[in-house]
């Protein structure tokens, strides 16, 4: 999965606004001089770093996929597909 060379679907905007926040508000919360890596994020052409994703699961008192469904799925179906493979590679391989 390529996070850099596409726009990256999410649900900031939605949880945000369920949060009664702006986005102003959120950026100040994240302790950013702004709202442009808010409005870059929730548009999906940016993600945001490790520690405000989890900063933003906090305020948004959300998991992980759900702010980011359509990755979690995609990585998580990529991955079982993989371990799957690794361990029938592993069953047959002669020891």
């Amino acid at each position: 999965m390529e996070l850099e060379r596409r726009k990256i679907p999410n649900h900031l905007r939605k949880f945000r606004k369920q949060m009664g926040l702006t986005q102003l508000e959120v950026a100040s919360l994240l302790k950013l001089a702004s709202s442009k890596h808010i409005i870059l994020w929730e548009k999906g052409k940016s993600h945001p770093g490790l520690c405000n994703f989890f900063k933003l699961c906090i305020i948004y008192n959300a998991l992980p996929n759900e702010l980011y469904p359509e990755c979690y799925q995609e990585l998580r179906e990529e991955l079982l597909s993989m371990t799957e493979d690794l361990l029938l590679h592993k069953e047959f391989s002669p020891k």
